[in-house]
């Protein structure tokens, strides 16, 4: 085997190594995700993105609400502000 044929041995053992990480990886991500194949990952993420945006807008409106409850129950006591932060 000479120098040449080494090396193309080498780069192939190599990019091999490297698909089978990336298969590895992208397994992960299905299982992660509970997609049986790549097709179906952009929608899964778009769903879940929504689902992430409509949780934060919960949590804001959720925060505002406890807020109006300390403000009516402990009145000038309670720090809206300081609860606001606390909960970001």
């Amino acid at each position: 085997m000479n120098e040449e044929q080494k090396a193309a041995l080498a780069a192939a053992q190599t990019q091999a190594t490297a698909l089978a990480a990336a298969n590895g990886v992208l397994g992960q991500v299905w299982a992660a995700l509970g997609v049986e194949s790549d097709a179906e990952i952009p929608a899964k993420l778009t769903a879940l993105s929504v689902q992430a945006a409509n949780g934060a807008l919960y949590k804001v409106k959720v925060t505002e609400q406890a807020c109006g409850a300390g403000v009516r129950a402990l009145g000038e006591a309670f720090s809206a502000k300081a609860h606001t932060l606390y909960h970001r």
